[in-house]
């Protein structure tokens, strides 16, 4: 089993849906999507006056998305970055409501904000990802849960995998989970 916190506004998640479905099913290996809220800021606009620190971290957040976007390309998958960030509390509210397999409804979730930008805090959309058979989730309590799950495993970002009792945060991590899965890991 391999546990993965994502949060579908995290740039760096999404970038690790295909390569980390792709080592899931290589090895036969299941997938527990959870939910970890992470912030994700706007690019700071110029200012006519700036001092260095407030130009280094509009410049650093330009070369961030400028990345992201290459990595995309690289895989050949649509990434529109939203003006703004959006809130996905009640999409992953409903993640961690979800029993049974949920990469359908995480493939959908991702693919709905990056893609389509559209509103993953919005219950209409996120039900409908989901199927009419999901009940709206308990926002409030099920982010209490999952903050409570996330603090105890130590994640501060999105992705992290846990496998083996071993958590790493980041998708440049995966060769290494790799050989945790294969038998001989």
């Amino acid at each position: 089993m391999l546990d993965i916190y994502i949060d579908f506004k995290s740039p760096a998640a999404y970038l690790a849906l295909k390569p980390t479905l792709r080592l899931a099913s290589k090895y036969g290996t299941e997938v527990n999507w959870l939910a970890v809220q992470t912030k994700q800021a706007p690019i700071p606009e110029a200012a006519p006056v700036e001092d260095r620190g407030t130009t280094h971290r509009r410049v650093r957040a330009i070369a961030r998305q400028k990345m992201h976007l290459h990595y995309a390309r690289l895989q050949s998958i649509t990434m529109n970055f939203p003006p703004t960030p959006g809130n996905t509390d009640f999409a992953l509210a409903m993640l961690h409501a979800l029993e049974g397999d949920r990469t359908e409804f995480v493939q959908a979730a991702f693919a709905s904000y990056w893609v389509d930008n559209q509103d993953l805090n919005n219950a209409e959309i996120v039900s409908s990802l989901a199927g009419s058979r999901h009940p709206a989730p308990d926002v409030q309590n099920s982010l209490a849960t999952i903050s409570a799950q996330v603090e105890a495993a130590g994640v501060i970002d999105a992705p992290a995998y846990v496998i083996a009792s071993e958590l790493f945060i980041g998708r440049e991590h995966l060769p290494w989970i790799e050989t945790l899965i294969t038998p001989h890991g």
